[in-house]
């Protein structure tokens, strides 16, 4: 595509508006238009730098592109981006993956090992609570969230998947039956 760096393609995201954002090892792509038509523009987010990597962005239910990366998490919200760092209460700066719960809490995994972080919107503000990953026996690393529609979440990891469901984990690995522990970033 015009514009756009395809050997560091990281994640692909279309949204609802048919806007197709891209993660990759050196920045957070927006391709709009359609086809061999569409036009890729390099976004310049607040505290961006250069070489930061973007994985695979979030649209949530009401229309906010959440951009998880090596510098935080991105958001657009209002036409405008904001940038959640340690300063914002995150509990590392290196963000991996983003979903939306069916209660419309928004969970974050990092890259650093057992650290999960929710956030949830109350009078106008962003609130962050921590959730260790697991039971806390293993260090993982959260490289892919979902949700069923019931509400467990499914945490894919280098361990296999960590399910969450009514505040208690249980893990899925080859020994349940998995063909690999290792999820991979985006295999959820």
């Amino acid at each position: 595509g015009r514009g756009l760096d395809t050997a560091r393609i990281l994640s692909l995201k279309q949204d609802r508006a048919g806007r197709l954002w891209v993660g990759t090892r050196v920045g957070l792509y927006v391709g709009e238009g359609q086809g061999a038509q569409r036009k890729f523009t390099r976004l310049n987010l607040p505290e961006g730098v250069d070489k930061e990597v973007f994985y695979r962005c979030l649209e949530d239910r009401d229309g906010r592109i959440w951009a998880p990366g090596s510098r935080g998490l991105a958001l657009l919200e209002d036409g405008h981006w904001r940038r959640f760092t340690e300063r914002d209460g995150l509990s590392s700066l290196w963000v991996r993956a983003v979903a939306q719960a069916p209660d419309g809490g928004i969970w974050i995994g990092y890259f650093d090992p057992g650290k999960m972080s929710r956030l949830d919107k109350r009078q106008g503000r962003w609130d962050v609570r921590h959730q260790v990953l697991g039971k806390g026996d293993r260090s993982h690393h959260a490289f892919s969230i979902a949700f069923e529609s019931g509400g467990a979440m499914w945490v894919g990891t280098e361990d296999g998947l960590q399910v969450m469901e009514r505040v208690k984990w249980r893990r899925h690995s080859r020994e349940t039956g998995l063909g690999l522990n290792d999820t991979g970033p985006g295999a959820l």
